[in-house]
């Protein structure tokens, strides 16, 4: 894909100018900001690299998210871990190459770039979980509301 001087993106209602010199953003409508003080507005959709567009985190953070535009890899707990942790991750063979969006019982974890025989993590380094400790019993909120 090339991406001319500018060219705009099309993302439900919301058409995004996109130049090389920045970051494209979503800014949806929103129906009223009386209430509250809004601290950003937007997600930012990815970061152009050369002639690729490099999905953000954010945008597999948000509830805008389209899941059907994006290769879903579904994992396992320890896999997702894995991710958080910025580990390498194996993904099948079947996977097409390309962005893959990791999702954990079909939530969205993040996006990776897989490549065939291996994925590029794309979790923020920063964010990465960095201690070694794992407690022995894991408790999942989907578990606690179905016990209720």
């Amino acid at each position: 894909m090339t991406i001319a001087s500018t060219t705009k993106l099309t993302i439900t209602d919301a058409t995004i100018p996109i130049t090389p010199a920045n970051s494209p953003f979503f800014v949806p409508c929103f129906a009223s900001t009386a209430f509250c003080a809004a601290i950003a507005a937007g997600i930012r959709i990815g970061e152009i690299k050369g002639k690729d567009i490099l999905p953000a985190h954010s945008l597999a953070l948000s509830t805008a998210l389209n899941k059907e535009a994006f290769t879903c890899a579904e994992v396992s707990w320890d896999d997702a871990i894995k991710y958080l942790k910025k580990e390498v991750l194996l993904l099948p063979a079947e996977i097409e190459k390309g962005y893959v969006l990791v999702c954990y019982q079909g939530f969205p974890v993040g996006f990776v770039k897989h490549l065939g025989k291996r994925a590029n993590n794309l979790y923020p380094q920063e964010w990465r979980i960095r201690t070694g400790y794992m407690p022995e019993q894991v408790l999942l909120l989907t578990d606690y509301l179905q016990k209720r």
